[in-house]
């Protein structure tokens, strides 16, 4: 008995210091707001309740929830809180004020109207206590969560009142790089370089104030084209948990070569999959991007030096018939974003579309089986992401088989099958969030792969893009008989409704 006693009291003594301690903690912090918030970079907002928002904001419990305060459309409400930036990752409500009219003796911040000798106090309605507790009680979170809607959608219509009182360098630039949270900048890149459609994050439709904020109409179906690609999606395959993708390919994005020089066609479905409750949270869902494609080898060893937007040797390299499997990751437990490629074919090498050689004796090089595996990292230069990042860092490989025909005999030998390591760079111009100019280059087999365009064009769900694709001799080795010393193509892209 005597022990339990024992362990009661040193519990009712822990928690009185614990609760002592906070408070003291809550009352320096507020100290320091009433002192100096005209030299603290705060913001705040002003609203008044309208009458769907009343319900949401009756009987808040305030004074570590002796009291309850509610709030009505007689007021007009100022809600002081930080604004997001490069250390903080959204906004932080800190405390909430309101004008009151007395007769009474007026406070240092009070407002006098000399005519009637009427007294407008400033008094807090909300402190910053309040607000923590509020935001750390599971069952009073509601009040705060909708608090903070209010702010994030007063922002999306107006900018908020700074109350900082000190004047600061306009021209001092944020140096510093940041990334976005969740998957935002993830989202940003694949929506400017994916061949697919990626949907962007939908504002809410919120009405306040009797105005309704429009929404962007999405167009039936999403189309893109290029000379070696073409990707298709309409609204009867957009699900909320998933959407499809048709596409044809002409080109190879990992082996080394130039579209059509890879001598193959790809043609297969992609699905976007989410796993959020919400349907328009793309921006914080865990997402798998997956495709999956067939390839059936084609004879392009003439057409690949005729096309007069190719610009590269006769393909020495033949490309099995097979299939491939693509898949990208959102960030899964704070890990990187991961890429995962693995493609394999026919292991039938009697038929080459190039060989070497006179008569009957002939040899011919092919490529039957794939793969990489990447983690890749995105952040921005700026802070309002007009330099926008991405770096890759993974392994990959590819097989090379040397097929030999003398006479009536047949050989087969394997010339390449190590595992290399794949570097990736890519950068894009995004001026006010208008995606301009994006630069992509890849070193893998001493071979550097790279890819530019910039936006010519765009207007209504049309967008028009022109680029091209390179690539470099090899470095730091000779070049061997399966390769080409570079090679490039010209690109004009056309997407509708992404």
């Amino acid at each position: 008995m005597k022990k339990q006693l024992l362990i009661l009291f040193v519990f009712f003594v822990c928690s009185t210091v614990f609760a002592q301690n906070l408070w003291d903690v809550y009352r320096k912090v507020e100290k320091k707001l009433d002192k100096d918030s005209k030299y603290l970079d705060l913001y705040a907002i002003t609203f008044t309740p309208t009458d769907a928002e009343l319900p949401y904001l009756k009987n808040i419990p305030i004074d570590f929830g002796k009291e309850t305060v509610s709030f009505d459309e007689k007021h007009v409400y100022n809600i002081v809180f930080i604004k997001e930036t490069i250390e903080i990752d959204s906004v932080v409500l800190l405390y909430i004020t309101t004008v009151n009219s007395s007769g009474g003796g007026a406070s240092e911040d009070a407002i006098i109207d000399m005519q009637s000798s009427t007294t407008y106090d400033t008094i807090k309605v909300l402190r910053y206590s309040d607000m923590q507790e509020l935001y750390f009680d599971k069952t009073n979170r509601k009040f705060y969560d909708e608090l903070y809607r209010i702010v994030v959608a007063t922002l999306q219509e107006q900018e908020p009142k700074s109350l900082l009182g000190i004047k600061i360098d306009e021209n001092l630039q944020k140096s510093k790089g940041y990334s976005g949270e969740n998957n935002k900048d993830f989202v940003n890149f694949m929506y400017m370089n994916s061949n697919h459609k990626y949907p962007k994050q939908k504002p809410v439709n919120i009405v306040r104030r009797g105005r309704e904020k429009p929404v962007d109409a999405e167009t039936e179906f999403s189309i893109s084209a290029s000379l070696s690609h073409v990707t298709f999606t309409h609204k009867i395959v957009q699900f909320p948990y998933y959407m499809l993708s048709a596409e044809l390919n002409f080109g190879d994005d990992f082996l080394n070569l130039v579209p059509y020089e890879n001598m193959s066609a790809s043609f297969g479905v992609r699905g976007l999959i989410r796993f959020s409750e919400k349907e328009l949270d793309i921006e914080k869902d865990i997402i798998l991007d997956i495709r999956l494609m067939g390839r059936q080898k084609l004879d392009f060893s003439g057409a690949a030096t005729r096309l007069p937007f190719v610009f590269t040797d006769p393909p020495k390299l033949n490309v099995s018939s097979g299939v491939a499997f693509d898949i990208y990751t959102s960030s899964l437990y704070n890990s990187p974003f991961m890429n995962l490629y693995f493609s394999f074919g026919s292991k039938d090498f009697s038929n080459p579309y190039v060989n070497f050689g006179r008569r009957d004796s002939t040899w011919s090089y092919f490529t039957s089986t794939q793969w990489r595996y990447l983690f890749s990292f995105y952040w921005n230069a700026t802070e309002k992401a007009e330099f926008r990042l991405k770096m890759d860092i993974g392994l990959g490989a590819h097989d090379i088989v040397k097929a030999v025909k003398y006479k009536r005999k047949y050989a087969e030998f394997l010339m390449q099958n190590k595992i290399q390591p794949i570097f990736g760079f890519n950068l894009a111009f995004v001026p006010r969030n208008s995606e301009l100019i994006n630069l992509g280059i890849r070193y893998y087999d001493n071979v550097i792969k790279g890819d530019i365009w910039f936006k010519v064009v765009e207007f209504d769900s049309h967008l028009f893009r022109v680029g091209g694709v390179f690539l470099s001799g090899p470095l730091f080795r000779k070049v061997k008989q399966w390769e080409n010393d570079g090679g490039g193509m010209m690109q004009i892209h056309y997407r509708y409704g992404f």
